[in-house]
């Protein structure tokens, strides 16, 4: 999947700079941990990103509570922007 999809998906939900960030890597497979290491973050700070961006999908009718839900959701959504 492109960056530009998901880029474009978090912009359509409002995605806040940081949330993006948090949700490419975990879209990468990136841990929390190593995300954390990566941008400078301590590890509840980017659950606390996740959580937030779960939210917003949630709040659109999107059911998502575990990290491959996450990114399952996240790449059906990015698909609409591939073509």
């Amino acid at each position: 999947m492109k960056h530009s999809s998901y880029l474009k998906v978090f912009e359509d939900f409002k995605f806040s700079p940081q949330e993006s960030n948090v949700c490419l890597w975990v879209c990468e497979g990136l841990t929390h941990k190593e995300i954390g290491v990566r941008l400078g973050l301590s590890e509840h700070t980017v659950k606390g990103y996740m959580h937030k961006a779960k939210f917003r999908l949630f709040a659109k009718g999107h059911r998502v509570t575990t990290k491959l839900e996450f990114i399952s959701t996240m790449m059906k959504l990015a698909e609409k922007y591939e073509a």
